[in-house]
């Protein structure tokens, strides 16, 4: 809550994987992990007051939900989620653990330009190598995007560089700023150091973006590094 605190007053949108919404008694049916708030949406909102929320359904059986913030002085035109690959089962834990992967889409305008931002939380499967199931995934986003101008794609695409999956993204003509401004890393100091991938979360932006800056910003408010994207 410090860290969106903190940051809101130079942040036009926040794009957030992972966020459970039970304010309603339900949270005991979800596989909920032991450190995660059953009504973190509720509080990140709070933390925001400035900005307009979007929740997304659950994606998996943990009850996980993408959020997207925007301020509100952009007044975003539109807002949808769409669903990029169908559930799928998953070993964990010595058993089954249904998942999906949805996509969150925003329209915003500034400066008389309009712009599409897109916020997905990839499969997650064993390892970060490619499956028929995340090449598959990359091909729904690619056409879900539609060759757009002026979009952002941004999330936690739980793949390594140098796989089939992100090359499909780079191959649509959009620009991965991991590869181009040389992130060694997009984990923290939380990440356990025995496990060999650094990788899992990108930025993608399409050839119109002005790209001012980028950054893996080196706090630690979870796992992973929050990603900073200036851009006009």
């Amino acid at each position: 809550m410090r860290f969106l605190s903190r940051w809101s007053a130079d942040t036009d949108v926040f794009c957030l994987q992972e966020v459970p919404d039970f304010d309603d008694g339900r949270a005991g049916k979800w596989n909920l992990e032991p450190d995660m708030s059953p009504d973190l949406y509720h509080k990140i909102k709070g933390a925001l007051p400035g900005f307009l929320p979007s929740l997304s359904d659950a994606y998996d059986d943990g009850g996980n939900r993408l959020a997207a913030f925007v301020r509100r002085e952009l007044r975003p035109a539109t807002r949808s989620t769409l669903t990029v690959h169908s559930a799928i089962q998953v070993p964990a834990g010595g058993a089954l653990y249904l998942r999906s992967s949805l996509m969150q889409s925003v329209t915003l305008s500034s400066k008389g330009r309009e712009y599409s931002v897109y916020n997905v939380h990839g499969l997650w499967q064993r390892g970060k190598k490619d499956t028929p199931e995340r090449v598959l995934q990359s091909r729904n986003i690619v056409d879900s995007i539609g060759g757009r101008s002026r979009a952002i794609l941004c999330g936690d695409f739980n793949l390594d560089p140098e796989t089939e999956s992100i090359g499909i993204l780079e191959k649509a003509g959009l620009r991965n700023l991991i590869a181009e401004f040389g992130i060694k890393s997009t984990r923290s100091n939380r990440y356990p150091a025995h496990k060999p991938s650094r990788f899992a979360d990108y930025v993608f932006a399409s050839r119109e973006i002005e790209v001012d800056g980028f950054e893996a910003v080196d706090e630690e408010v979870s796992d992973h590094l929050p990603l900073c994207l200036d851009f006009d």
